[in-house]
């Protein structure tokens, strides 16, 4: 099956790409090397404290999860959240949350159906969760903002 892309989507794509390519530039991606490289020793560090004593690790996918959420929130906004120390608990908790609540509401046809998945309790919980996710993200865009700010106006003094 052949598709064919119009030209206006064309040149959406094009224009889309060319300012990702930028982003993903082996320049660029080199100065988040220190970040990773901490946040790696910190699993590494956890993962070890974890299997003392010849334990086996069962929950393996939490180090790892944690670790991920630790890069992603620090490269691409700025923000170390330092969830594999145990901070931000709620903001971790809420990803959980809304991740399962998905998965839920996919493999449960029920709650394919938008009035009864809103008013249903895991609805509640679902928007609850949300709105936490959605507050500190605009909480670290306004900070952003405001530091962008300042340095415009030391810029025009």
């Amino acid at each position: 099956m052949y598709v064919f892309i119009t030209n206006g989507a064309n040149h959406k794509w094009h224009s889309r790409r060319k300012l990702l390519t930028n982003t993903f530039h082996f320049k660029i991606l080199e100065t988040y090397v220190p970040s990773l490289n901490n946040h790696s020793r910190s699993l590494v560090k956890n993962l070890i404290n974890a299997s003392d004593n010849g334990k086996s690790i069962a929950d393996i996918d939490s180090h790892v999860t944690l670790c991920a959420l630790d890069m992603v929130c620090e490269t691409i906004m700025g923000v170390n959240l330092r969830s594999q120390e145990g901070k931000s608990m709620d903001y971790v908790k809420a990803i959980k949350n809304v991740s399962q609540i998905l998965i839920k509401r996919i493999f449960t046809f029920w709650y394919w159906n938008d009035i009864v998945f809103n008013l249903s309790s895991i609805s509640r919980d679902f928007r609850k969760s949300l709105k936490l996710l959605h507050d500190f993200t605009e909480n670290v865009i306004q900070e952003r903002r405001k530091i962008l700010e300042e340095v415009e106006q030391k810029k025009t003094q």
